[in-house]
């Protein structure tokens, strides 16, 4: 029996929700500009909630073990800090472990996969068009295709399943 690889988790901590498998942070459901090696940052940190992140492991995990300066996971440390809305002296969201690293300090839960998150955009998507007539499923066969993914396209295909009917018996 096969073995279903593990989806990336949906983080919240505080008001953010961190997606993880899509380098998307958002605080009170507004999305947050993060890209690169910051959000990289953010992710490690995250994963590792409430245990120090060494700057080998950041060295692993960030840069794939490219050798940086130390100075550079600092300024991204700091505006990671001034993003999460941390003022200097404030450790609310990541704590500095002189000599160790780094730790992300606040109370994270895990509350979804990514699969999670892609089955709740379809329904969503299935819905604005049942609804609203609007969204890119705006025909009967994408809706069905959608909503069973499974099915072969001669049953969410209208024309093709009737054609099928039609002259599969002649």
């Amino acid at each position: 029996m096969a073995h279903k690889a593990e989806t990336p988790p949906i983080y919240d901590f505080e008001s953010f929700r961190l997606y993880a498998s899509r380098d998307i942070l958002t605080r009170d459901g507004k999305r947050i500009p993060l890209r690169g090696i910051r959000m990289k940052v953010l992710v490690v940190l995250v994963e590792n909630g409430g245990r120090t992140v060494s700057r080998d492991d950041f060295t692993k995990n960030v840069w794939g073990g490219r050798i940086v300066s130390e100075n550079n996971l600092d300024q991204h440390i700091g505006e990671l800090r001034k993003i999460l809305g941390e003022g200097p002296g404030d450790n609310k969201y990541i704590e500095t472990v002189r000599g160790e690293g780094y730790k992300f300090v606040a109370a994270v839960k895990i509350v979804g996969t990514a699969d999670d998150d892609a089955r709740e955009h379809r329904i969503r998507n299935v819905l604005l068009t049942a609804i609203f007539g609007m969204g890119p499923y705006n025909s009967i066969s994408s809706i069905l295709g959608q909503v069973f993914p499974n099915l072969p396209q001669s049953y969410t295909d209208p024309v093709r399943f009737w054609t099928n009917r039609i002259f599969r018996h002649n």
